[in-house]
């Protein structure tokens, strides 16, 4: 149809389906291109989380340490609340499930302790009456191995290990593997 004054075609207001599926092309495109690095950056973020909560699992142990010279930590830490509740309760605050705003950590963790003459062991040191004591019954140190979520094991920072004797690491997982195989099972004195 014609504008009947200037004899021009008159075009309707709308999108023609060639410049729809050019868009379409192009976000397309995008997507592709920024899902990768989107990735690559919760990651990032899932570590970083980890690292700062492994620092202050290793602040709140140093200073119950030295508040306790001489006592061990109180009971297994077996849970994320257990953790939590010693972490807060030392010093440094991390969130329990019962707090309102909450969101579950981005890590998964196992707390083990390292003997003279026994190596890494999970934590408590399990002692068998028929075995006898162990060669010292108190830890040397005391480890958190946190796994991270969504990162996969050739990352450095699938582990994040948490040493009150070496401080915060992020190993990954072959790293990890050769860093416990090659640890002292005796020291010397």
């Amino acid at each position: 149809m014609s504008d009947p004054k200037t004899g021009k075609a008159h075009r309707h207001a709308g999108f023609t389906l060639l410049e729809m599926l050019i868009v379409v092309a192009i976000i397309a495109v995008l997507a592709a291109v920024l899902v990768p690095s989107l990735r690559q950056h919760m990651q990032a973020a899932h570590i970083a989380a980890t690292i700062g909560d492994m620092h202050c699992v290793g602040t709140s142990f140093a200073n119950y340490a030295a508040k306790n010279p001489d006592s061990p930590l109180p009971g297994p830490l077996t849970t994320y609340t257990d953790l939590a509740t010693f972490t807060s309760a030392n010093g440094c605050w991390m969130p329990r499930p019962d707090d309102g705003e909450f969101h579950p950590p981005p890590f998964d963790y196992t707390h083990w302790c390292i003997y003279l003459g026994v190596g890494l062991v999970p934590c408590p040191f399990p002692v068998s009456p028929l075995s006898g004591p162990p060669p010292n019954p108190a830890p040397v140190a005391s480890v958190v191995v946190a796994t991270v979520h969504d990162v996969p094991p050739t990352v450095n920072g699938y582990y994040v290990v948490m040493s009150t004797d070496h401080g915060v690491h992020a190993y990954t997982q072959a790293q990890w593997q050769t860093a416990v195989a090659n640890m002292p099972r005796t020291i010397t004195q």
